[in-house]
């Protein structure tokens, strides 16, 4: 097989990310029109309108959310669960095609899947804590505003519900504590699957088979439960030196 990376898996996440988008959108348009309809007391035909394009929005956007947690997402990583098995032991579970995706000399083991598991976990782990930066800087900029809003004399009691409204009742406080939680998890298998190939390539027995399946079933849980969508951006951004640093844990702990 050549050395160029194929990945014909990407194209199931291209809908998931086409969405994300469309309820990034949705998301700031819905902040707009709450806040907008604080001013527009004194003009009773234009709120009424608004009111109804709020509705529309807010049914939209919790449309597209749910699609996306319970259907678009799970849908997509259900592929890349099977591919990872497909590849793992060498069973032809699917009809995709990927190569320089996994990255070890292993031929289709127990072995291959917990170094597949354990390159999935150092990725998934540098990617989510990319995306926490901007989302820590998102969630903390929302909580200023929401407490200096409430501590406010002036502040009226609705411009504290649009603000409360936003922060609590919109996915934006739980995709970040999704994201927060993924990444602590992603964390805690990478270091289990560390210590597992602590001293190479480990012999099977019963011990060693429980350990990887465990790994591989808590990593493909992590997305499941969490449904959270790593960003392929990112994942493009720090490919090489995600790829390098593989390569140096593999050198270090003399695994190919």
């Amino acid at each position: 097989m050549s050395n160029q990376r194929i990945d014909t898996i990407d194209r199931h996440f291209v809908p998931v990310k086409r969405l994300e988008k469309v309820s990034e959108i949705l998301f700031w348009v819905f902040v707009t029109l709450s806040f907008s309809l604080l001013f527009l007391e004194d003009f009773p035909i234009v709120k009424e309108w608004v009111n109804y394009v709020f509705i529309v929005v807010t049914i939209a956007y919790s449309v597209v959310s749910l699609s996306l947690g319970l259907w678009i997402l799970p849908a997509a990583q259900g592929h890349r669960s099977t591919n990872l098995i497909a590849d793992s032991l060498g069973v032809a579970l699917d009809n995709e095609t990927t190569n320089k995706y996994y990255n070890n000399k292993q031929q289709p083991s127990l072995i291959r899947l917990g170094l597949n598991i354990f390159e999935n976990s150092l990725f998934s782990l540098k990617i989510s804590s990319r995306m926490l930066v901007s989302e820590r800087v998102k969630i903390c900029i929302w909580i200023v505003v929401m407490f200096i809003v409430i501590l406010s004399r002036k502040t009226s009691s609705d411009l504290i519900s649009v603000v409360a409204q936003t922060v609590f009742t919109t996915s934006l406080l739980s995709d970040y504590l999704r994201l927060e939680i993924s990444r602590f998890q992603f964390q805690r298998v990478f270091n289990e699957s560390w210590n597992v190939f602590l001293n190479g390539i480990p012999s099977i027995d019963q011990s060693i088979t429980g350990v990887i399946l465990n790994l591989a079933t808590r990593y493909e849980a992590i997305k499941s439960s969490m449904t959270v969508s790593l960003d392929t951006d990112i994942f493009k951004e720090i490919n090489p030196s995600a790829t390098q640093k593989w390569e140096q844990i593999k050198a270090r702990l003399n695994i190919e």
